[in-house]
Order: C-alpha cells, then structure tokens, then sequence
C-alpha cells in the first residue's frame, strides 16, 4: 500500500507511535545548532546546464568520475560524465524484460546496475542497459538501502492488522528470497480535508516522519522516526548497542503552519543516513536558515564532528545523495544536478 501526499489542504492532526526501543548510551547532547560551521564542500562539477537531463533521481558515480540516474520526468536510466556530458540512455522503460516501469532506487557496483522497480522487481543490467538477470520479489519495497556480497536490503512498507504503519529493512537474495530484519514505526498525521470549500471527516493521511537506515561496513544502522536516536544491528537483526542524543525540537511542518499555526505538527530527528569514511552522516530536520545540520559518526557509532549543509534539503524537491566521495545536490527547480567532493584543505 502506498500513500501520497493528496493536493487537498489538509488540516493534520498527529498520531504519533510510541517506540519500543533497546538500552541506550543516553545523556548525549548534540553541539547547539547556531555555533556549528559550514561542512567544507567543493563544487566539482555542474550537471544543471544539461537539457537533456529533466529530473535526475538515485544518481551513483563509479571510480573512474561515470554517474548513473534515473529521470523521473523521462523514465529513463542514463549514464553521464559529471558533468552532464557524453549522455547515454541505459535500458528503456516498459513491461517487457530487462525494461523498468518506475525506478525506487539504485546500486552501482563494478560494471553491474542493481534496479529497483515499482513493479516490485529487482533487476541486474549490465553497464551498457543489457539484462543480465531480473527477479520478483514479493514485498511492498519502497527504497533500495544497500548490497552486501549476494545480499540485498531494502525498505519496506508495512501495515499491520491493527492499522499501524511501520518501515521495514528487508534482507533480500536470490537464493533466499525476502527476511524483515527490523521494523520501525512510522509517525503519521491524519485528520480532515478542506475540498472545495467543504469539510470532509478522515480525509487524509500525510507520513510526517519515516525511520532511516543504511548499510555501515559490518553492521546495519536504523534511526527513531521521532527522536534523535540509532541503532547498531547486526545483519541478523539484533540490536548490538543504541544511541540517544539531546536534540532542540524541530520546527513546525510548514504545510501545517501556513493552515493552523496551532497545530502541533514536526518533522523529527534524523531524516536520511548516509555512509561516509569509515562511518556515516546523519543529516537532520534541524536547520540553521533553512540548511540542515549535519552529524558525522564512526561506524561504532560515536560521535565524530557535527556541522550545517551549505544548501537546503527539503525532499523530494530539494535532495542530496551522498556516494563515496561524491556529494550529489538535487534541486528540482532545476534540471540535473551539481556534485561535490569533501574539501580536505579545511579540515
């Protein structure tokens, strides 16, 4: 089942789910958000000037500078240079083998592009679009989070008997098919519609704050949805140590702000988990002038150094993707995108 959000004002009111969680290191507090310095970013390459390019999305760059992505606009796969140039298509859209409806998310390793379809299938094209294997996979996956050997992760949506929406990790291979590792809940806000003028009673439901989670060398990490919290799993699912830190509380929803500055509705916590240099990023709902803060952590899961994005990040308009060294900027008012590369002359 798969929610979006609707285009009727909504007037939310939130139901948020308590967590049940493992024993943490509590009592950690984050540095204040105001007395943080910009992450050291270079630009290296502008993609934005491209027209062929509409909407790029999950863009990956290989060791040798070649970026695979997905237009959403074109629903087409291509491979470029960094900066735009020597465009090609990979694969093409359809229903027929090999071929991809609507793309949920990417993996680039060596010369082999893992896709993950709407169709609810895996498919492996070789680095000129060729189908080298595709497989179905019986699960409502909504993102492509890692690979490791032979094995798959994926997030997956999950409704329960009693009406509770949770995100899963999935294991997935092609030997052994699909194994939920975890579940999380998912804070959600539901209320009424204004449509044309009129009031209808349960008229939406709006995700306001999924988990997150990703792949950190030889374990899993899987963020609260409402608290700036983590865990360390093993690739069985079990819980090797949690992390709790002291945050300031977000800001209002903007949608629920420009409606009823009344509500109480906020976007919480950690919003995207990315792996980078022996660790991960947490980049967060906390923001100084719109641009986010930004944690970094070993793969143990301590503390590294905290900083602020030098843009906006306000998915799905305004994105970044971070692969390797590569930091990928997305702006949908834009096409294409800018990258950038971790500038060590300032550290």
């Amino acid at each position: 089942m798969s929610l979006r959000r609707p285009r009727i004002l909504l007037v939310f009111g939130i139901i948020t789910i308590g967590l049940v969680g493992c024993r943490k290191h509590g009592g950690n507090e984050l540095p204040p958000l105001k007395g943080l310095k910009e992450l050291a970013l270079i630009q290296v390459a502008d993609a934005t000037g491209v027209p062929e390019i509409a909407s790029a999305a999950y863009p990956l760059a290989s060791s040798d500078d070649v970026v695979v992505f997905f237009d959403s606009r074109l629903n087409q796969l291509f491979r470029s240079r960094l900066d735009g140039t020597d465009l090609l298509p990979v694969g093409r859209s359809g229903e027929g083998p090999g071929e991809y409806t609507r793309v949920l998310g990417l993996l680039l390793e060596n010369d082999r592009i893992y896709v993950l379809d709407a169709r609810r299938k895996v498919i492996c094209l070789d680095a000129a679009g060729g189908l080298v294997w595709e497989e179905k996979v019986d699960s409502d996956l909504t993102g492509l989070i890692g690979k490791r050997g032979d094995v798959f992760y994926f997030s997956e949506r999950i409704l329960d008997d009693s009406g509770r929406f949770t995100l899963g990790m999935t294991e997935w291979s092609r030997s052994e098919g699909p194994r939920i590792l975890c579940e999380r809940p998912i804070v959600i806000a539901q209320g009424n519609a204004v449509y044309e003028g009129k009031m209808i009673r349960g008229g939406g439901l709006f995700f306001l704050a999924e988990p997150a989670f990703a792949v950190i060398g030889d374990a899993l990490v899987v963020s609260a949805s409402d608290k700036y919290e983590f865990d360390l799993l093993d690739f069985d699912g079990q819980v090797r140590q949690g992390y709790a830190f002291e945050a300031p509380e977000p800001d209002q929803v903007k949608d629920a702000q420009a409606l009823d500055p009344s509500e109480i509705l906020k976007n919480y916590a950690i919003a995207r988990i990315m792996p980078w240099r022996d660790g991960f990023l947490a980049v967060s709902n906390y923001r100084l002038n719109g641009k986010p803060r930004v944690d970094r952590f070993s793969a143990a899961g301590e503390l590294v150094s905290s900083h602020y994005l030098p843009f906006e990040f306000d998915p799905p308009s305004k994105n970044i993707v971070i692969r390797g060294d590569h930091f990928f900027v997305i702006d949908r008012e834009e096409t294409g995108f800018r990258v950038y590369r971790y500038d060590d002359r300032n550290r």
